[in-house]
C-alpha cells in the first residue's frame, strides 16, 4: 500500500470517527457552535503550510477560504476547485477531538501522531 493510500485511509477513518458523534451537526450549524475555527494544513506534495483562522464571529473569512482552496488544489496541473466549508469544519472538529484525546493517552500512544504533526 502506498503512502498516499495509507494517508487516504487514515483520513477516511478519522472522518468516520468524527462523524459518529455528530450525525446531523454539519456545516454552518457546527461552525455556529464555536466562536473561532482554526486549521493547520500541510500539502505533502508541495510542502506548503497554512495556519489560519477561517471562521470568526459567525462568518467565514473569504480570503482565508481562498488560501485553503489554493493549498488543497490539484497540484499536478495547478487546478483549483472550490472546497466546501463543511469539509473544513469536519477537519477542524477532527483536529479538536485529537487534541482533547491527548490528555487521556500516554506519550507512547501519541508519538505516531506527533510524527505526522497531528498533535
Amino acid at each position: 500500500m502506498s503512502r498516499h493510500s495509507n494517508a487516504k485511509a487514515f483520513l477516511k477513518t478519522l472522518a468516520i470517527v468524527a462523524m459518529s458523534g455528530r450525525v446531523g451537526n454539519v456545516g454552518n450549524v457546527v461552525a455556529a457552535e464555536k466562536k473561532v475555527r482554526c486549521l493547520i494544513l500541510y500539502n505533502i506534495h508541495t510542502s506548503e503550510k497554512l495556519n489560519v483562522k477561517y471562521y470568526s464571529s459567525g462568518t467565514y473569512d473569504p480570503d482565508t477560504l481562498s488560501e485553503a482552496t489554493r493549498l488543497m488544489r490539484f497540484h499536478y496541473i495547478n487546478e483549483i476547485k472550490p472546497i466546501d466549508v463543511e469539509f473544513l469544519d469536519l477537519l477542524c472538529d477532527i483536529k479538536d477531538d485529537l487534541e482533547k484525546t491527548k490528555k487521556y493517552t500516554s506519550t507512547r500512544d501519541t508519538a505516531p501522531l506527533r510524527i505526522i504533526n497531528m498533535l
